[in-house]
């Protein structure tokens, strides 16, 4: 109000994996929530460190992607570049699919890949009871199906809850999925 200016655009970092007694899923699903409030951006983070520059409570080595990461929010947000892909892929949808889950996912870019050409990681499902366990994943399309052998019938899922989690899932762009977790019929 004092500049005059309307909503400021305000683009932020993704708090990167560290030892926080297992909070730290709690304070990321925040950030990632915050980014509902208009002109906000977080440029995710968590596949910006190793161990050796970050779990002892210091900063990931590879600012230049975090910068850069940042950059491409402002570009397409307030610089106009069109055809810009400036976020990692968001969750959009969860829906059964037999004994499994099917997690979509929009925006995503040129799609959805992983970084190691393995198979998606840090997924969790639990049923009803709320016991969640590792959950085999794969993509397609837009969406990620999960599932596991232990829960006939999943009502929830969680994707890289722990402190330390760096997920392998992001779009072509190499942009990564954040934290997130939901269940059925949210």
């Amino acid at each position: 109000k004092i500049w005059q200016q309307g909503d400021f655009p305000f683009y932020f970092v993704q708090i990167t994996p560290n030892t926080y007694d297992g909070r730290l899923p709690l304070l990321l699903e925040a950030q990632n929530a915050s980014m509902s409030i208009p002109n906000t951006g977080m440029a995710a983070s968590t596949d910006t460190c190793n161990a050796s520059d970050n779990f002892g409570g210091g900063h990931p080595a590879n600012k230049q992607e975090i910068g850069r990461r940042l950059a491409l929010w402002a570009l397409a947000k307030d610089y106009g570049q069109k055809n810009l892909v400036y976020c990692g892929p968001q969750f959009k949808s969860l829906k059964a699919d037999g004994k499994q889950l099917r997690v979509s996912f929009d925006p995503v870019g040129g799609g959805l890949v992983t970084r190691d050409q393995k198979a998606p990681d840090s997924f969790e499902i639990a049923g009803a009871d709320g016991k969640f366990v590792e959950a085999t994943a794969k993509i397609e399309g837009a969406s990620v199906v999960i599932g596991s052998d232990q829960v006939a019938k999943p009502a929830a899922m969680r994707f890289a809850w722990k402190d330390l989690a760096q997920p392998n899932l992001m779009n072509k762009e190499g942009l990564p999925v954040s934290v997130f977790r939901t269940e059925l019929g949210k």
